[in-house]
């Protein structure tokens, strides 16, 4: 079954490529249904995201790309939505990791090639080692579950001691930051190195946290956090844990620092708006991206 899915989804691969200045974001006029888990290409000129389909509009789902200059859309893959996640560039830009079915698949931008990399049906959130060697995931499996970093090269695997989930690199290489549960009450965002020992914890506030991106060239973090019976909303934090700020006072998640780190991507959930938006981490030049209706308003 795993082989047939892989070549199903090797029969639907269709590769893309950007060209442009990365500085200017524009909007572009296209209907779409729900628009998640951005991560932006190396040299900034494209962003690759997960697009939730509507049948009853014709439109299909999918890994997405974003062409930066042009705000143009086009299509890596087109596949069913269900379990798609997390798609991720390698820091070279020739690889895209991504999950479905609760594994891990891995497309080669020069081949026009995909492959299927686990085999377990319970992993998800891969994150590339800015080395590009190797990935850390969840593991949801039973005794099993938690968060691992994996030797792209040799296939072997150390999963960390304690239970946590999201696991993004810093720049440096040597650390993660995780969504950690070690604590009493709600989970806490710490940074730990790659062995999974507490380096630092980031957060301390009586929240649900859920995605988590960090800026490559500070350090930065901004995840999405949630009060009471409030929707998700983006928060910045130092590396450190030090000026803890709300970034943006309207439904946000699934945040994605630019290479350079001038914006954010992320997706607006608010008032029936799944799009993509940018916003500066200063909280300024907040605008769409990608249209959730045909028509812009």
């Amino acid at each position: 079954m795993k082989s047939i899915l892989s070549f199903l989804l090797f029969i639907l691969f269709i590769a893309n490529s950007g060209c442009g200045d990365s500085e200017d974001i524009y909007r572009p006029k296209i209907a779409v249904s729900y628009d998640s888990d951005a991560d932006w290409s190396p040299d900034g000129k494209s962003i690759i995201f997960v697009r939730l389909g509507n049948p009853l509009e014709g439109q299909k789902g999918g890994l997405f790309k974003y062409n930066v200059p042009d705000s143009t859309l086009s299509a890596y893959l087109y596949t069913s939505t269900f379990d798609l996640g997390c798609p991720r560039y390698s820091p070279d830009g020739s690889k895209i990791i991504f999950s479905q079915f609760g594994d891990l698949f891995l497309i080669d931008l020069a081949n026009d090639s995909i492959s299927q990399i686990t085999f377990k049906g319970d992993i998800y959130y891969p994150d590339w080692c800015p080395d590009g060697r190797r990935i850390a995931y969840i593991d949801f499996h039973g005794d099993e579950r938690g968060v691992y970093v994996m030797d792209l090269e040799s296939g072997k695997t150390h999963h960390f001691p304690d239970y946590a989930q999201r696991p993004v690199w810093f720049p440096d290489g040597n650390s993660l930051a995780v969504v950690s549960y070690k604590y009493e009450g709600e989970p806490q965002i710490l940074r730990v190195d790659t062995l999974g020992k507490e380096i630092a914890k980031l957060t301390d506030t009586p929240t649900y946290k859920y995605h988590i991106d960090i800026d490559m060239n500070t350090g930065q973090i901004c995840f999405s956090q949630d009060y009471g019976n409030e929707l998700e909303m983006l928060w910045i934090v130092n590396p450190d844990g030090s000026d803890l700020r709300k970034l943006i006072n309207v439904g946000s998640d699934f945040p994605a620092y630019s290479p350079d780190g001038e914006w954010i991507i992320y997706t607006h959930i608010e008032y029936d708006d799944g799009s993509l938006w940018a916003i500066r981490p200063d909280g300024s030049d907040n605008h769409r991206l990608t249209q959730f209706k045909e028509t812009e308003e």
